[in-house]
């Protein structure tokens, strides 16, 4: 492999078997990726909170390898208390590490949206309805029409079932709320997204954003020149990002 175009910090929950290999399958070849994990007790406003407690220690223990870029890569867990609090969490990561470009989840997928100029989205999540409910006041407050939030399940279940849930049942979720919406939000980083992008994105006729294709996308666009994404090509060919 060449030299590399940077690193990639990615500050995970602790019951994270999603991310780590989307992102393993998709990054470029020339870019690296670094994990740090933070406590987690549950989808709920106190395993939330503590999470995100957590952030500080584990930006501190990825920045000895240097890293370009730096995500806070959970959704809920930077949206739940709203845009205001969200603001004052990205004003808060860039101070925990100077000169580094830091994100969240929830930025990731706000500046993706904005980037596609979409305004009326169909929404996926699986979250309890509390927490859905949260995540539809942050879009609107974000400046997005919550046209139809279609919940993948109707109480909150264990990291272990989110991560299970089957691509078909995504797929099915996405293309419910799709028919009168600019783009279609799959929110969570827990859900396994990127092999069925290209192919939903095809069929419902609009683009497909979830929490880690605007993770990839984002983290991207702050590294000066990676090469190609491996695996799934749809979203980044609309925000012109290369492909392989």
């Amino acid at each position: 492999m060449d030299a590399l175009a940077g690193r990639l910090g990615l500050v995970v929950l602790e019951s994270d078997q999603v991310l780590e290999p989307e992102m393993r399958r998709a990054l470029p070849e020339d870019v690296d990726y670094h994990v740090a994990r933070v406590r987690y007790t549950g989808v709920h406003e106190a395993g939330l909170a503590a999470a995100t407690r957590g952030v500080a220690r584990a930006i501190r223990t990825l920045l000895p390898v240097h890293p370009d870029v730096i995500v806070w890569a959970c959704t809920s867990a930077s949206f739940y208390r709203g845009r205001r609090s969200h603001e004052a969490l990205l004003n808060r990561l860039a101070l925990l590490a100077p000169g580094v470009p830091t994100f969240t989840a929830s930025a990731a997928v706000v500046r993706t949206l904005r980037r596609l100029h979409a305004v009326r989205l169909g929404v996926v999540a699986p979250y309890p309805p509390e927490i859905n409910a949260r995540l539809a006041t942050f879009l609107q407050e974000e400046g997005f029409v919550v046209d139809r939030l279609l919940a993948l399940y109707d109480r909150a279940v264990d990291d272990d079932t989110l991560q299970r849930t089957p691509g078909p049942r995504i797929r099915e979720a996405i293309e419910a709320v799709a028919r009168d919406a600019d783009a279609v939000l799959v929110s969570c980083t827990g859900l396994a997204t990127l092999p069925l992008l290209d192919a939903v994105t095809e069929a419902v006729g609009r683009p497909v954003v979830s929490s880690n294709a605007a993770i990839l996308a984002e983290a991207l666009a702050a590294l000066p020149s990676p090469g190609p994404v491996r695996g799934f090509h749809a979203l980044l060919r609309a925000l012109a990002l290369r492909t392989a």
